[in-house]
């Protein structure tokens, strides 16, 4: 285990922690409790970034338009990898969504 380096007459380490309340108290008198969000707020969220990750992926030619075989060369080069990638994909989406 390695040994931190104190100060002599320890005014170092209370200076730390000295710091490190301070702070904590700064931190706590900006936190505000906020009610849950309604529903139409998080629709209006996940309609935005829904349209951001299309608009995206659009601009990196992965849209709907692209062709399959250039947006995914594993699926070419190997293809049954591919499908356990997949298969693994889709199974942890599944999962998280129950």
């Amino acid at each position: 285990m390695t040994q931190r380096p104190e100060h002599p007459s320890g005014v170092f380490d209370r200076a730390v922690v000295d710091h490190a309340e301070a702070l904590r108290g700064a931190v706590e008198r900006f936190v505000v409790s906020l009610p849950p969000p309604e529903d139409a707020e998080v629709e209006r969220v996940v309609g935005q970034v829904a349209r951001r990750i299309a608009r995206l992926l659009e601009r990196r030619g992965l849209g709907p338009e692209a062709d399959p075989s250039e947006v995914d060369p594993l699926a070419e080069d190997e293809p049954l990898l591919a499908q356990l990638y997949g298969a693994s994909v889709a199974s942890r989406i599944e999962n998280s969504l129950t």
